[in-house]
């Protein structure tokens, strides 16, 4: 096959994925903060208000749950400054790049592989170290692994966007300069930088011990170590356990069970049953599997090491290192959080990490396999991966537009708190950030009228359960991914006040169903919302239906109304 067209058909199978992930982000995500977003915007409020350089350095530096989350907040500063309000979108941008430097990584190792050895390129002018377009054609299974929505809760949130994915891009490019005999200062500052983004780059140090070691470079390691006792020392001056962590972290079985579901996360899209088990099956022979690859490249390394003049396989390296990470990461998440429950661990917040593995995997299968069989991994790769993707806009495209929705009416719950369609954010909030353009916008005069005009609708039924609130109806208006706005609103007003939480039909029990039926097969909505949310009072329930192809809004009034008592709010301790 003519050079030029493999070149151009490995490009556009690995920007296939990478284009359509963007499209459908840039269509869906809205700048509206979550969480732990508002920490950002107290940080920029805290850091104005510290009139010397040590304090605004305390406020960049200071602790966030388990985090220093210093690229976050320097992310924050800048968008900021250079903006003149902070745009959670950037965020966003900023953190799903961080997967394309992720993509381009495995693929200089891939390439590396194609050259004759995988001791990585010889020199310049080795014929060997020509370029070879043959190796892109194994790298768009590593573009399908990472840009698919698996990790749908991450991409769509600024602050974990940044972190997340910030934090794996940090590590794995550090391992790779480390591997590779690269920069020693580079991969201090990778190193440097992944311990401030996230908790778990602080593993980056005892992984970056044993390659050094490993390659008998004495003076690095010794700097290296140095490094490692004043960074980690650092890290943990002032350093509090987050109060709102739980106590209980469950037997060792539990935490065996946890640490294998976390690692095989990714298989949630494959589940036609418990999405848990589907979890924990993959878990459990990925982690088979790269423990016994994991092992076989330590010993190789070890050998290598024995010899008079040692040499070692950068290749083994790298893919030691990033097993390492990856397994060490889920170590330490299973052991901190399996208290929160088993189903945290499978949640979309953690897959990148599964994702990881699966893409070390492959590539520790083509850059060891060679012939028929490596075009034969290639194929069962991309097969493989972009079947993933595939069905990950099938299983997760109903919670990317919940999300979408419970951004968009939590905005306006504490955007609109009097009885009147006039905002009541306060001065300094509204100077940090603008709030987003939403469907209920042109609806507001509508929402505030005295009464409807429209026959009443019905509603199925009212109800509480488990500290939420749950109003059922069917309707035959719903969103989909072209139309993510359409359907129901549900309207709570008072004499004081009106809250709104959107209805979503239920979704597709999994992605077969999903390809057979549609994202929503039934007319059946629902809309939930925690019982303490509300302020006490009596509720007239309206509903707000609105069709973004014709832009229309229709308000109709039910029969019922919801009574509110007062009950405590139940808050996360947190020491942000």
């Amino acid at each position: 096959m003519n050079k030029r067209l493999i070149t151009f058909l490995a490009l556009a199978l690995t920007l296939l994925p990478i284009a359509v992930f963007w499209l459908y982000w840039a269509h869906l995500a809205v700048n509206v903060p979550k969480w732990d977003d508002h920490a950002l915007k107290f940080y920029l409020l805290e850091s104005e208000r510290e009139t010397t350089i040590w304090g605004k350095l305390y406020q960049l530096f200071k602790q966030h749950n388990e985090h220093r989350i210093v690229l976050d907040r320097v992310a924050t500063w800048l968008d900021f400054n250079l903006f003149g309000k902070l745009n959670y979108r950037h965020l966003m941008v900023l953190g799903n790049a961080c997967l394309l430097g992720v993509v381009a990584i495995f693929g200089v190792v891939i390439h590396s592989a194609h050259q004759g050895s995988a001791a990585g390129p010889k020199s310049p002018t080795d014929a060997s170290d020509r370029p070879n377009p043959k190796s892109l054609l194994y790298l768009p299974p590593i573009a399908f692994l990472l840009f698919n929505l698996s990790s749908w809760e991450n991409a769509f949130w600024g602050m974990a966007a940044l972190q997340n994915f910030g934090v794996v891009l940090w590590v794995v490019w550090a391992i790779y300069s480390l591997a590779f005999n690269r920069s020693l200062a580079g991969a201090l500052m990778l190193a440097f930088l992944a311990t401030l983004t996230s908790g778990n780059g602080l593993i980056i140090w005892p992984i970056g011990t044993v390659l050094l070691a490993l390659q008998r470079r004495s003076k690095p390691l010794l700097v290296w170590l140095a490094s490692a006792v004043v960074v980690v020392g650092l890290y943990f001056v002032g350093y509090k356990k987050p109060a709102g962590n739980p106590p209980d972290r469950g037997g060792v079985v539990d935490l065996l069970k946890g640490w294998l579901a976390f690692n095989g996360a990714s298989g949630e899209v494959f589940a036609l049953g418990n999405p848990f088990t589907a979890c924990l099956v993959l878990g459990a022979i990925l982690t088979i599997a790269l423990l016994t690859a994991g092992v076989w490249l330590l010993r190789n390394q070890i050998q290598l090491l024995r010899r008079t003049d040692p040499m070692s396989n950068q290749i083994q390296l790298f893919l030691l290192g990033c097993l390492a990470f990856g397994l060490g990461t889920a170590a330490i998440v299973a052991w901190s959080r399996v208290g929160f429950g088993m189903e945290t661990l499978i949640t979309s917040r953690y897959k990148i990490y599964s994702l990881l593995l699966l893409c070390v995997a492959y590539v520790f299968a083509v850059t060891h396999t060679s012939g028929r069989v490596r075009q034969l991994v290639g194929v069962l790769g991309l097969t493989g991966s972009a079947g993933l993707a595939s069905l990950s806009y099938l299983t997760y495209s109903d919670e990317v537009i919940w999300w979408r929705r419970w951004m968009l009416t939590n905005q306006y719950n504490w955007t609109f708190q009097t009885d009147r369609p006039v905002s009541t954010i306060d001065p300094t909030t509204a100077r940090w950030i603008d709030n987003a353009p939403a469907y209920y916008d042109p609806c507001l005069p509508a929402i505030y009228q005295p009464s409807p005009l429209s026959e009443p609708a019905e509603l199925d039924s009212v109800y509480e359960a488990n500290g939420q609130f749950f109003v059922r109806l069917k309707a035959a208006i719903r969103p989909s991914v072209r139309y993510p706005d359409n359907g129901m609103t549900v309207l709570l007003q008072s004499d004081k006040r009106t809250y709104i939480y959107g209805t979503l039909p239920d979704p597709a029990p999994n992605a077969l169903v999903a390809l057979r039926r549609g994202l929503y097969p039934t007319e059946q909505q629902v809309a939930s919302f925690p019982a303490n949310e509300p302020e006490p009072g009596t509720y007239r329930l309206s509903l707000l239906i609105y069709s973004s192809d014709g832009r229309s809004c229709l308000i109709r009034s039910t029969k019922h109304t919801l009574v509110v008592k007062p009950r405590p709010k139940n808050e996360l301790e947190k020491n942000w």
